[in-house]
Order: structure tokens, then sequence, then C-alpha cells
């Protein structure tokens, strides 16, 4: 027995454990090595890559001063030369750049200033490699790349190396800049890494061998003790019997899906003979099957008590409570059933955890993705006649088709268009399928959420939306009723008992219900950032409601406008407390129409007020609607950015960054896009701008964790300005903090590591924020954003002195990547 147990233990444990450690140092030395040498050269080559980039823009700032006028073309040049002679970077600061031209001739070199002016046509390494000859052919091939020579360590002209070098062309000035790594560094680094993976595997064999000396004795010690396990098992079912026995409700006892014993009253409940229930099943007996109830008791000795129905020997379902618990003997699922007969009390009881299910139900679908619901796409061409259309549609068993053009979408094409607009209007149906095409496509993006796509079709008076993907293409199609028909009592029920609002207390009692929710979501581990999104659709809902209610008040707006959010309910950061930050654009055809004028004020004093009434307070700043300055044509909110990016001063960009922050919530989409492209047109290449926007964000003083009270939206600042300022350098718009720090890491505005830390401290300090003002307002206190430290546990003291110095580190790379700009 005792080398059966050896044996058993030697294969099971000792060998596959040695064969793991031998395949572990095959793979560290056959992959895992040369894979960690290629990617520290291919990071080395990237890193001179970026670096000479950043020599480039250097130059074409000085370039452009020049064109204009600033300086002359020989000062310019000299000005560039001086600032890249000076800069250096590597671990002792000595890494530089160099400068030739395309005859080739030394321009600047800081350390081989011998070479300076002088001809580089027959320079060669010590391997006759003409290196500067290379440099200009592939300046003239390809405009920048790579190049591999020999050259002096860094100041050091006796010490010739390997070095790999990064060149690029200016061709305005006939100029080639470029700087490089020395291989002999880069050995070094590797051989460091070297060492640390084979010591560590080292370690991790030494702990693998103590673990398996400590499993070899705790299996003898097992086998020991089997033996007597087996024998105190085999009496098992008779003490469950004695256990059913002894129970005064009814009662079962199963193993394996098959009755084994039932007392008298259970016999009674079900109308049963205790033999016939002998030879029942679970199943036969209860409205749910034996898998769903195994589910339902997963731990062992813990009791579930719920409501079901009992299947009487006629076939009748009666109502019962039902408690089960579940135990493992001699391999045997054991399972003991009591049951007993539903009172009035109880009934009440059940009705309540059906009503929490259900709003837990609509949480979890509230975070869940918008994916579910698309529908694959058809389409036709612009000249596709109507009836073919309709064919088309019906063979594919859809009630939309889309019409594309040159791999471009158009429009969009319902069953109700063809019934309404051809059928009832008279168009023939030979006609092309544009006469009926709806244009723009309403959409919506990917990573929406449930209350943004309710809010979208509701915002859109539309039953079709179309899907587009992180490129902003679109890729398929949600249907209304496939949204509304499965959840219409779960997901969409707050935002609908809005629709219904009549008034602003109407309102205001819905709005008071979302601290409850909110505190519910948070407890159930729901993001922040979902969280945020949820409470600004309330908002824009209630906001969407108010408009509503205005327009019917005042009559239709004399031409299209589009009611906006600005601030974080456009971020979709909006937290409990909250106040109003919006505008409104109307289109420039009637910005000297004096009715258009004093109907859009009329509205927007109608729209902040109901609004305010609800819940969703004034602005102290003013930045509302119903203030004439913010309810402009579209040209004037051009030209409001167009001042703001050339020529602001800090001070003034701190108060109008949050009109950077910008969504439509009502009307037409097509303003605020105009809008965003224009801010995007304008920025580009504005050094001025982004240091103004920059210094705004630096100046802002992180505190200490040692204050008895921190400003939670105070120390968020800096986050959320840092993605606007990195989002602004992309060729896309956005406004959602977490989506502008994906934008920029998507566009290597900002690196990986800093994306996932700052959405790290975004998740925390946004968490903490709701969670402070949710348990205000259920306390009956108003909301704030002023945390006591002394109610943090250590942990959470701990995270937030870590996600202060990560938005101090932040600070200093703003400062770092927009010194020196203008």
């Amino acid at each position: 027995m005792k080398n059966k147990s050896l044996r058993r233990v030697f294969i099971g444990i000792i060998l596959p454990s040695i064969v793991a450690i031998f395949l572990f140092f095959l793979s560290v030395w056959l992959f895992i090595i040369p894979i960690v040498e290629k990617n520290m050269m291919d990071n080395k080559k990237e890193m001179i890559g970026e670096l000479t980039n950043t020599a480039w823009s250097l130059i074409d700032e000085f370039y452009q001063d020049y064109t204009d006028s600033i300086y002359t073309k020989a000062e310019a040049q000299q000005l560039a030369t001086s600032k890249i002679e000076l800069m250096r970077y590597g671990n002792d600061g000595k890494d530089y750049f160099w400068i030739s031209d395309m005859s080739p001739k030394m321009v600047m070199h800081p350390y081989r200033k011998d070479l300076n002016g002088k001809s580089l046509r027959n320079y060669e390494d010590p391997n006759g490699f003409k290196l500067f000859v290379e440099a200009v052919n592939i300046a003239e091939e390809s405009g920048e790349g790579y190049l591999d020579y020999y050259w002096q360590l860094r100041e050091d002209t006796s010490h010739i190396v390997q070095k790999i070098s990064y060149v690029k062309a200016f061709p305005e000035w006939n100029w080639i800049v470029g700087t490089g790594i020395y291989i002999e560094d880069v050995q070094q680094d590797i051989s460091a890494l070297k060492n640390q993976i084979i010591n560590i595997s080292l370690v991790i064999t030494g702990i693998i061998a103590l673990i398996l000396l400590f499993i070899i004795r705790q299996s003898f010690r097992t086998e020991s003790k089997r033996s007597q396990a087996e024998t105190s098992l085999k009496s098992s079912r008779e003490k469950f019997k004695s256990l059913v026995e002894a129970s005064t409700e009814g009662t079962l006892l199963l193993v394996d899906n098959q009755v084994i014993y039932a007392n008298q009253t259970f016999a009674l409940f079900s109308g049963y003979q205790t033999e016939q229930l002998l030879r029942l099943r679970f199943d036969d007996l209860f409205d749910m099957s034996w898998k769903t109830m195994l589910k339902r008791i997963e731990e062992p000795g813990k009791s579930v008590t719920l409501e079901g129905y009992l299947k009487d020997h006629n076939g009748n379902p009666k109502e019962m409570v039902i408690s089960l618990s579940k135990t493992y003997a001699q391999n045997e699922t054991r399972v003991i059933v009591t049951t007993r007969e539903l009172g009035m009390q109880q009934r009440l009881k059940i009705a309540e955890q059906q009503l929490s299910k259900d709003i837990e139900n609509a949480l979890i679908m509230m975070n869940q993705p918008i994916s579910q619901y698309v529908e694959s796409i058809i389409s036709c061409e612009p000249d596709f006649p109507i009836s073919a259309a309709a064919q088309k549609m019906t063979r594919h068993k859809k009630a939309f088709i889309l019409v594309k053009q040159n791999q471009r979408y158009l429009g969009l094409v319902t069953h109700a268009d063809i019934c309404e607009r051809a059928v009832s209007d008279g168009i023939s149906l030979v006609e092309p399928i544009t006469e009926i095409m709806s244009a723009p496509i309403p959409y919506i993006q990917h990573d929406a959420l449930m209350p943004e796509l309710l809010n979208t079709f509701k915002a859109k008076t539309t039953d079709f939306l179309c899907l587009k993907n992180a490129q902003n293409k679109i890729t398929g199609v949600i249907a209304k009723t496939a949204v509304i028909n499965p959840h219409g009592n779960a997901i969409s029920v707050l935002l609908q008992e809005i629709q219904l609002c009549d008034t602003e207390n109407d309102m205001k009692a819905i709005f008071l219900k979302v601290p409850a929710m909110i505190r519910g979501m948070i407890s159930g581990g729901i993001k922040p950032e979902n969280i945020t999104r949820l409470i600004s659709s309330v908002v824009d809902r209630i906001a969407c409601r108010a408009i509503e209610i205005a327009i019917d008040e005042f009559g239709s707006a004399p031409c299209d406008f589009a009611f906006v959010a600005l601030g974080s309910e456009a971020r979709a950061e909006q937290t409990l407390l909250t106040d109003q930050d919006n505008a409104i654009i109307f289109d420039d055809k009637f910005a000297d129409n004096q009715n258009a004028i004093d109907y859009f004020m009329e509205l927007a004093n109608r729209v902040n007020h109901l609004m305010h009434s609800a819940g969703i307070h004034l602005c102290d700043g003013e930045i509302m609607a119903n203030n004439p300055k913010w309810n402009k044509p579209l040209a004037d909110w051009k030209a409001y950015f167009t001042k703001w990016i050339h020529k602001s001063d800090p001070e003034s960009l701190l108060d109008a960054s949050i009109f950077f922050d910008m969504k439509a919530i009502y009307g037409q989409d097509k303003f605020v896009e105009e809008l965003q492209e224009h801010i995007l047109t304008e920025v580009k290449n504005k050094a001025v701008f982004f240091q103004h926007m920059a210094q705004i964000m630096i100046q802002i003083k992180m505190p200490s964790v040692t204050a008895n009270e921190i400003d939670i939206k105070k120390i968020m600042l800096p986050l959320t300005g840092f993605a606007r300022i990195y989002s602004l350098r992309c060729p896309e718009y956005e406004t959602n903090t977490v989506s502008r720090l994906k934008l920029a890491a998507k566009n290597k505005q900002i690196t990986l590591a800093a994306e996932k830390d700052l959405l790290q401290v975004y998740d925390f300090l946004m968490g903490k924020r709701i969670e402070l003002q949710a348990d205000l307002i259920l306390q009956g206190e108003k909301p704030k954003n002023e945390m006591q430290t002394s109610e943090l546990s250590e942990f959470e003291l701990s995270a937030l002195k870590k996600a202060i110095s990560i938005l101090a580190e932040y600070q200093v790379q703003l400062s770092a990547d927009f010194k020196g700009m203008v």
C-alpha cells in the first residue's frame, strides 16, 4: 500500500513538476529572451525615431517663423541649430542630435565640431562605410529611415562602437537631422535582463522544490485518513433518513434526482402514497428541473428558500415555500427538500423580493453593451427601383435597407417609408429608392450603453439606428422593437417615466429616485464610467422632456437648432451634485431674424427653469442657454472658438475650456459636428493655444492626504484637462474623458502606460465622488464634492495618495511636453 502511494505521488506530482521546470527553463532560453532582446531593440529604434521627429518639429517651428517673416532664413537656421546642439537625452544626458545637408556637409555636430561646415562626401567609418552619403540616399528615397555604422562613443574619440541612427530630411532647408543609439548600451541592458531572468528562475525553482516537499508530506497524511473517511461515510444515508423523519414539514430526501424517502406530511401535500413517491424524480414533483435546482444550491450545507409549485398526483400546481439544502457522500449528490404551504405574509415578502430582482436586472442590463441587438446590413444602389428594394427586404426578412454608393452609405429606407412615402403619397414603385430615402443616416456609437441607446431613439424619432464602430464606419443596424419589447419593464422604466412627465414636480419626483439606484449600482460593482453615463442619460432625458414641454407652449421653432449640453453632462460624467451647463446653436440663415432670436431666448428661459425645478440647478456662472451670449447662430459660435484658440490667454481659456466639452442632446447634431470639425482645424499647429491649456492644468495644486478635507472634483480637473488637451491633437473629436484617453493612446499622443494609469485613477476618484454624494442624499443631506479623509480606510487613503501622486507626475509631463512651444 505504501509503495503504491509512493508511485502515485511520483507520477502524479513529482514527475510533472520536474517536466514543467525543464520546459520553463527551455522556453525562457529559446523564446522569452530572444523575444525580449528583439523588443528592446525595436523599442530603442522607435525611441530614436520619436526623438528625431521632436528635433525635426523644432526645426519646422523656426521655419514657420521664417515664412511668417519673424526671422530671416539665416537667423532661423542659426536659432534652430543652436537649440538642437544643446538638446541631450539618455541616462547620463550625453546622447545628442546632429544636422547635415544633402551635399552632404556637416551643419552641426555637438561633439565633432571639427566636422562642422566640412564636406562629408568622402567621410567613412572604420569599415569604409560612407554613412553621410547613405543618409542622403535614405532622405532622397523615403525621407526618413535607419542607418547602421560605426562611430565614436559620445565625446570619447578613441572608443569606436557600432551605432544605429534615425535620420529624417527637412527638404525646405535641404537638411538632414538625426540621432542614434549605441549597440553596446543596448547589449548591456540585455545582459542585465538575462541575469535578472536567471536569478528569478532559480528562485522559482527553489520555491517549487519546497512546495513539492510539503505536498509529498501532506499526501501521505491524506492517504492514511482516506480509509477512516470511507468508513464514516457509510452511515450517512441512515443519518439523513433520521433527520427527515424528525421534520414536521413535508420532507423529501433525494439522491441523484431520485426520491429515496418521503415523510407522511409530504405525501398529504402531494396526494401520492409514500410507495408511489419512491418511484418519482424531482422533476416529476416540482416546476423546476434537477439541474436548475442544483445551480441554486451550489454551496453544500447552505439552505436556500424559494417560492415554487408542487405538482400533485392530479397534475395541479400547488404554490409552496420550498427549502433546499445539499451535501455530498460516497460520490452521491444528496438533497433535502422541505415544503410548507404559502401564507399571506410570505406572499407579500416574495412580491417584494421580485421587485428588488427586477430593479437589479434593470441595473445589470443598463451596464450591458448594445451589440447584442445589432442586425446585419442589406444595401442597394441609389438607382435601385423602390419595388426591387421592397422585394430584397422581403427576401432577407428585413424592415430596412441602406442606400450605398462607392462604399459609402447615403441614406436609410424602412418598411414604413415604402408604405407611407411611396404607397400613400402615390410615388411610382419604379422610381429610384432615393425618392423615399431618409438622410442623413441616424446612428449611434458602438460603445453606447442601454440608456444612451433609448435616449437616441427618442431624440432621433426613428425606429432604426445604424451602429458605428471605433473607425466611425457603419457596421450594423439596431431596431427599436428589438430593444424596447424585451426590456420595457426593466431598463427603460425610469426613462419612460420621464417621458410621461407633464410638470417640473413630476420630473423632480423621478430625479429623486436616482441616488438610491446609484447606491445599488455602486454596491453591485458597476464601473464609475457607466454610472456617470446613466446619470447623464437621465439628465439628458429630463432636458429633452423640458424642451418638448416648452415647444408645446411656444410652438415649433422657426428654424433648425441644437440644444447643447456642456461640461460634465457633455462628457457623460454627470454626478449627483449637478447644475446646468448648456447652450443653443441655431441656423445662420436666421442670425438677423429678431423673431427667431426672441423665440430661442424664451425657449431657453423656460427650459432652464423647468430643469431647475426638477432638481438640476441653475449655473452660478450663467453658462446656460438663457444667457444671450450662449444662444447664438453657428457662425457666432465658430467665431468664439477661433478667438479662444488664436488670441486667448490662460485666464480666458480657463473660463472657455468647458465649451470644448459639447454634445447635442436635442435637435440637429450637424451643428455640433460642424463646430467640432472647425475646432480640430483651428487647433492644428497652434502651439501657443496648447501651451496655455497645459498651463491651466499645471497650475492646479495637488492637495496632501494629511488634509482633513479633500475636494475630489478639484483633484480630477487636471485629469479631465489632460485628456482634453491630448485628444485635441488627434484627428477625431471625443468629449468623454475615458474615450479621450483611449483616443490619445490610439494616436500615440500618450503612452499606453499613461492611459492605464489615468483610467485607474479616474475609476477610483469618480467612484468615491459618486459614492459620497449618493450616501449624503440618502441621509437627507445635500451632496458635495468635499471628502473627509478621516472617514477613509487605510486602503482608500493609500489609493488616494497614489492617485494624487500619479496626477502630479502627469502635470510634470504636461509641463515637459508643452514647455517652450511658443
